[in-house]
């Protein structure tokens, strides 16, 4: 049996409209959604205890935007198969504009982003960089994105299985059904 792991956004939570059409869709699978802390080396901690305890093989990964990002550093450090949904490539650079006090956009909870989590995306930026495998990635990039320009995506996730649409912005979510179908051509 699979098990699919999503990872959410910058600010947001795991009980969202995506992890819930997941889960509803591939409901005879595993499917996990955690709330992922805002220091990423508490996201490493804990998804590589995930990753690792997980009993129902194979594993899929799927995440949109910075979750798109963690997607795509487990799935190289695991070799496991990953669907990115407007990832974010960069962190290190994007997420600078973030230090300080923010703001959780479904919890309303405050949070501080640090300084040294820029260095800790940098030094996952390199880590994936060094040896991207397009086997295991399917992008997804809408042109109207208005958070992360589609453009650069393509620049560095070159040669991959890609996916674009004219519209559905940085959430996706009006072109879900298609992260969906191609899962489920991969099960």
């Amino acid at each position: 049996m699979t098990t699919i792991i999503y990872f959410h956004g910058w600010g947001s939570i795991g009980d969202s409209i995506k992890s819930r059409s997941l889960k509803s869709e591939f409901n005879s699978y595993t499917v996990i959604a955690p709330d992922l802390p805002v220091n990423p080396i508490e996201v490493e901690k804990l998804v590589d205890d995930l990753i690792k305890e997980c009993t129902d093989y194979p594993i899929i990964l799927v995440g949109t935007s910075l979750g798109g990002f963690y997607a795509n550093y487990f799935a190289h450090k695991f070799n496991i198969q990953c669907f990115l949904i407007n990832p974010s490539t960069n962190p290190s650079k994007t997420l600078e504009r973030k230090l300080g006090d923010n703001i959780n956009y479904a919890t309303k909870e405050h949070f501080e982003f640090k300084e040294e989590y820029l260095k800790r995306y940098s030094e996952m930026e390199t880590l994936i960089n060094k040896s991207i495998d397009c086997n295991l990635i399917t992008l997804f990039l809408s042109r109207d994105d208005d958070v992360i320009d589609y453009q650069s995506t393509l620049k560095v996730l070159t040669k991959c299985k890609t996916v674009i649409t004219d519209d559905g912005g940085h959430r996706f979510e009006k072109h879900w059904n298609l992260v969906i179908d191609q899962i489920k051509e991969t099960l």
